[in-house]
């Protein structure tokens, strides 16, 4: 799968990382503000070195944690 160089929810801006089972890219506002996995529940065999899975997971836990402090 080709991998691209903007991102896949803003195309004007350039991709920072790449989804390498899907093939999208995520610029630096993504991965930092809203990182976005595109199949989380299903087997990837890129996943244990994925930074958009790392960030996505992290993002969850905080959010969890975030929701356990109200």
């Amino acid at each position: 799968m080709e991998q691209q160089d903007h991102c896949h929810y803003h195309p004007e801006r350039p991709s920072v990382v790449n989804c390498q089972k899907m093939g999208y890219g995520l610029c630096q506002h993504c991965l930092e503000h809203d990182p976005q996995c595109a199949q989380p529940r299903q087997h990837c065999k890129f996943r244990e070195q994925c930074v958009i899975f790392f960030r996505y997971k992290e993002a969850r836990r905080q959010r969890a944690r975030a929701g356990d402090m109200s």
